[in-house]
């Protein structure tokens, strides 16, 4: 049976740049959607950079959410913080919710409620 490993932003990131100590054994690789939004919305990313990190992406499971909401957060994350003008206490209380909760259907809806905070 192989193996099957869910790699983190950092690993992945490390993994693309030559940095990793020790080589990551020949398994099945995961990478959760919000990694890939992590990766992908950096806003100093460079084109090459991005290509690189696409066709990484294009070779791993993606454990994803709906493709709306992934391209949604990739966009608003693009965008310079000042331009959401949140109320940060409405941001920390959606932020603990989303913590605290366990059933994936809360997390997203509380994901939504943060993001709408965010831009509102």
């Amino acid at each position: 049976m192989t193996d099957r490993y869910v790699l983190d932003t950092n690993v992945a990131l490390y993994l693309l740049s030559g940095r990793l100590v020790n080589p990551l054994p020949v398994e099945e690789f995961y990478v959760s959607i919000i990694s890939e939004i992590e990766m992908l919305s950096f806003s100093a990313i460079g084109q090459e950079e991005e290509s690189r990190i696409r066709q990484f992406l294009s070779q791993v499971t993606i454990v994803v959410l709906s493709e709306e909401v992934k391209q949604s957060t990739i966009e608003i994350l693009k965008k310079p913080i000042a331009a959401f003008q949140a109320d940060p206490s409405k941001i920390l209380r959606n932020l603990r919710q989303i913590l605290r909760s366990t059933d994936i259907n809360d997390v997203l809806s509380h994901l939504r409620d943060y993001i709408c905070a965010c831009i509102f």
